[in-house]
């Protein structure tokens, strides 16, 4: 257990060092991005919001929606516990 602890650590030790000024750089500009949008008025739209992660989904939109996906795939699991659908059913050969 002690070597898989220390083999873990290694590849953090070498990448931090090399990592770190970039998302620090990064982190900067998100804060920043953030703080300047909750002072005022300062509409987003919808969309906006989306792209900046503020919001998970826009009703009646057509962009990817992370919830829908998840029930679409328990809908299909319960439909194939069920014996209503083929398992292989949609998989690529």
């Amino acid at each position: 257990m002690l070597n898989e602890a220390k083999s873990r650590k290694e590849p953090d030790t070498w990448l931090m060092p090399r990592v770190s000024p970039e998302l620090n750089s990064l982190w900067y500009f998100v804060v920043s991005l953030w703080r300047n949008l909750q002072e005022d008025e300062n509409a987003l739209s919808p969309e906006d919001a989306y792209w900046l992660g503020a919001i998970d989904e826009i009703q009646g939109s057509t962009y990817p929606c992370n919830r829908l996906a998840v029930e679409r795939i328990e809908a299909q699991n319960e439909k194939a516990e069920s014996g209503q659908l083929d398992p292989k059913a949609g998989q690529h050969e």
